[in-house]
C-alpha cells in the first residue's frame, strides 16, 4: 500500500493507500507481538499507533477536504503554489504530515518508535522492512504536500481569483486536529 501511495495522482487516494500502509503497519506491530511484560509491546505499540493514526489521519483527510473544496478537483497537477491561499489548512497539513512520518516531537514518532522497537526485539531483518516502509510514508506524505502546497498554482486563472482560506467551520477542526497531532 505505501508504495502504491507513491504513484498516485488524487490526494484522496494517497490518503486512503496511506491508511492501508498504517493499518499494514498495526498489524505488523501485532505479527511481532508476544504476550506477557515487556514482550506484549507490539500490541502496546498497535493500539497507540492506532490512536495517534486516527487523529493526524482524521487532520489529513478534513486538510485535503479544505483544498478539494476551493480547487474543485482531486487531482494534484491542478494543485501547487496554495500555501499563500490557504496558510492555516497549509500549517495544519504540515504538522498531520511531520506526524505521520514520524518526526520528533509529533505523536506519531512515539507511537511509530514503539512499534519499531517491538520489530527490532523480535527480529532484525524485520524490524529493517519496518523502517524502509516508515521512509515510504515520510516520501509520499512530502510528495503531497509540496505538490499541493508549494511551487506555482496550477490551476485555472479564475480559481485563483476565488481562492481564500477556509471558514472558521473548517479552520477550527484543523487548528485543535493539529495541537492534537503535535501532543498526542
Amino acid at each position: 500500500a505505501a508504495v502504491i501511495a507513491c504513484t498516485q495522482t488524487d490526494i484522496k487516494r494517497v490518503l486512503a493507500y496511506s491508511t492501508m500502509s498504517q493499518i499494514g503497519f498495526m498489524m505488523f506491530a501485532l505479527g511481532v507481538s508476544k504476550y506477557g511484560n515487556e514482550e506484549g509491546l507490539g500490541y502496546t505499540a498497535s493500539m497507540f499507533h492506532l490512536f495517534t493514526h486516527a487523529i493526524f489521519k482524521a487532520l489529513l483527510f478534513l486538510g485535503a477536504g479544505a483544498v478539494i473544496h476551493f480547487i474543485h478537483s482531486n487531482e494534484m497537477k491542478d494543485m501547487g503554489g496554495l500555501r499563500k491561499f490557504l496558510p492555516i489548512t497549509h500549517i495544519t497539513f504540515l504538522i498531520a504530515c511531520l506526524a505521520i512520518a514520524g518526526v520528533p516531537p509529533f505523536a506519531g514518532f512515539f507511537s511509530k518508535e514503539e512499534i519499531l522497537l517491538a520489530a527490532y526485539e523480535h527480529n532484525k531483518v524485520i524490524y529493517w522492512i519496518a523502517l524502509i516502509t516508515s521512509g515510504l510514508t515520510a516520501f509520499y506524505m512530502f510528495r503531497l504536500l509540496f505538490i499541493t502546497f508549494t511551487g506555482k498554482f496550477r490551476g485555472t486563472h479564475e480559481q485563483e481569483h476565488h481562492l481564500h482560506e477556509s471558514p472558521a467551520a473548517m479552520t477550527i477542526p484543523l487548528i485543535i486536529l493539529a495541537v492534537l497531532s503535535i501532543i498526542g
